[in-house]
């Protein structure tokens, strides 16, 4: 049915922003926590929140999504037999674990003790397994799908931590901006590190043959992507090595770029999260 082909990627676009944002929050919190400010702490829980609920509503969007592509139309979706299929296969059981993740989030995010914060990661785990379960990942075996969720913890990293980034140079607060853009500057060369190098070598096992990127359309969308994520790097190495070691100097100036910097960086971010549903729900491998 048509109405699948557009949904089933519009569904994936979303499930992956509302994944990366929420996780990539938590791992944010968790290495900040001790450096941010109460206001910027509870602006975090706050998105944890936010996109936690925005992801359990699409997590049983995307279930019900699978009776309907198993049903054939949209009645299937309230089909109990449908329902009970959807369960059984790879795409319903990954919508039930990220449901489950959001879920846990939903009930702790509020909570920081260190148990409570064990909890918010795991959960945080939980949502990007969903991803691993699924799809290309499973092809090539545990190696491609441990590469994957490597992958998959970096670019949370990195986008996770747009929102609250934006939120500390919003408030003004010099100090607190300086030191948590420097900190999250020196972690991201590692995160980045992990995520290319996972990136790269699950991208060869899965095509096998680097003519592929040139003559299939699996491989232009993949060389799109890569070119939105030359651009995020781009944009990144700016801010660590130009802007951010001028925030004392020129702080209202250099925020006002930083800010900007960032909001293009959320656009490229976004562009890739897209290529990466069609990917994943439109494009065989060749």
């Amino acid at each position: 049915m048509e109405i699948w082909i557009l949904l089933n990627p519009a569904l994936k676009f979303f499930i992956y922003i509302a994944s990366f944002f929420a996780s990539g929050t938590v791992i944010f919190y968790l290495h900040f926590q001790k450096f941010i400010e109460t206001e910027t702490k509870l602006y975090c829980q706050r998105l944890i929140y936010k996109f936690s609920a925005f992801g359990a509503i699409i997590s049983i969007l995307l279930f019900l999504s699978v009776a309907g592509n198993l049903g054939g139309d949209l009645v299937s979706i309230i089909d109990m037999t449908m329902l009970s299929l959807a369960t059984q296969v790879k795409l319903g059981k990954s919508a039930i674990v990220s449901l489950i993740g959001f879920t846990v989030l939903l009930i702790f995010g509020a909570k920081n003790d260190f148990i409570n914060s064990f909890i918010k990661v795991f959960a945080a785990g939980l949502i990007l397994s969903s991803f691993v379960i699924v799809g290309h990942s499973t092809i090539n075996g545990f190696l491609t799908q441990i590469l994957i969720y490597i992958h998959l913890i970096g670019i949370s990293y990195w986008i996770g931590s747009f929102l609250p980034l934006l939120n500390i140079g919003n408030m003004g607060n010099k100090v607190e901006l300086y030191d948590v853009a420097m900190k999250f500057g020196n972690l991201a060369v590692a995160y980045i590190l992990f995520l290319l190098v996972a990136g790269l070598f699950s991208s060869y096992i899965l095509l096998g043959n680097l003519n592929l990127l040139f003559i299939s359309n699996y491989g232009n969308i993949l060389l799109m992507k890569m070119v939105f994520v030359i651009l995020l790097l781009g944009l990144g190495a700016l801010n660590k090595y130009r802007l951010v070691p001028s925030i004392k100097d020129d702080f209202d100036d250099i925020k006002k770029k930083l800010s900007r910097s960032i909001n293009i960086e959320i656009v490229f971010a976004l562009s890739i999260l897209f290529l990466t549903s069609i990917l994943t729900t439109s494009v065989t491998l060749p």
